[in-house]
């Protein structure tokens, strides 16, 4: 091998050397902080790092920004191919295919309804649930998971402790002629009757609350006897401190900065010991699925790429280059997927 070659490939293995030992000093330099005592205890608020607040000034921002015809800023583009680009549309590929599944396959109303729910993710139109179902979205934002369950049939309800998240997702109905319920309300206190949903969505909620078995205990009263409550959260591990906290949120800015504090994250058996204390009777083991980002196509990381570089956005938009759809994964030490029911 001559020497003009061997030379570059000597830096080339160099340069990647020296990347991978100062990743892997970043990495120890950074620990996962000690975990609190007891994750399902009713916690204090001020000894975690959590900013919930964040989603008030979030959607208030995204108000200023929309131009009335229900284009909500960051929350969601005008057109609907954009819409379905947007990171937290991306993640619903991952999710909604489960929640429908579990609820048409679980749900005494759902018994005689067959269908395939694969590819429900971003925008559908297609009718999975009995026009009689109702549903309850406790956490809803600014209304993603919401507006796909209504599209799938169902009567839905949203309730959100944020009045800009429940403003926005209201514009967003009205703009799509969605009916949709939304309403301003506290997960531990649901402003809603008693044994009233067939099935209850929490989606990226359970890892902000301070009080899990008291959330748990209110979604289990709202449910009718065999409803089914579906949900997703994220698994207290070293992969989500590493890969979710210190690198996706506070190093890159893809997440914003407090908006999760790893000591809040929730383990599988936590879980189902929590629900198993609302009186819900918690999905086997087996049912309980990981969800993980895909990767986007490569003429499209690279648009995406050349768009980053001469656009001089943030470090956030750089991850956007290259994470797609979510999928379902069996790999649970992320985010993860399950469900209970509420016995008859």
């Amino acid at each position: 091998m001559s020497d003009s070659i061997a030379k570059p490939q000597a830096a080339i293995l160099a340069l990647s050397a020296l990347s991978l030992a100062g990743s892997m000093l970043f990495l120890l330099r950074n620990p996962p902080p000690t975990p609190f005592a007891d994750r399902l205890s009713k916690l204090d608020p001020k000894e975690t790092s959590i900013d919930n607040d964040f989603y008030d000034d979030y959607f208030e921002s995204s108000a200023e920004e929309s131009n009335g015809d229900g284009d909500d800023g960051g929350v969601v583009d005008a057109s609907a191919e954009k819409e379905e680009e947007h990171p937290l549309q991306l993640v619903n590929y991952g999710r909604i295919p489960y929640f429908l599944r579990t609820w048409t396959a679980q749900s005494p109303l759902c018994a005689q309804v067959k269908a395939d729910v694969e590819t429900m993710g971003g925008a559908t139109t297609r009718t999975v649930l009995p026009a009689s179902f109702k549903a309850l979205d406790v956490g809803c934002g600014g209304g993603i998971a919401a507006e796909v369950v209504a599209r799938a049939g169902a009567q839905v309800t949203g309730v959100d402790l944020s009045a800009g998240a429940i403003a926005c997702a209201k514009r967003r109905a009205k703009a799509r002629g969605l009916s949709i319920e939304y309403v301003v309300g506290d997960a531990l206190d649901l402003p809603v009757p008693s044994e009233t949903y067939d099935g209850v969505l929490c989606s990226d909620t359970l890892e902000h609350l301070f009080d899990l078995d008291a959330a748990l205990k209110e979604m289990a009263r709202v449910l009718k006897p065999g409803g089914i409550l579906v949900l997703d959260t994220i698994n207290r591990t070293r992969v989500s401190w590493y890969a979710l906290v210190l690198i996706a949120q506070d190093t890159l800015g893809y997440l914003p900065h407090g908006a999760h504090d790893w000591r809040l994250f929730i383990t599988p058996d936590e879980l189902s010991t929590s629900l198993q204390r609302a009186g819900l009777e918690a999905c086997p083991e087996s049912a309980v699925r990981g969800m993980r980002p895909g990767m986007r196509a490569p003429h499209i990381i690279l648009a995406r790429t050349w768009h980053y570089a001469t656009s001089k956005q943030g470090s956030a938009s750089f991850l956007d280059c290259f994470i797609g759809r979510w999928t379902e994964t069996t790999f649970t030490a992320g985010s993860y997927l399950a469900w209970a029911r509420k016995p008859l």
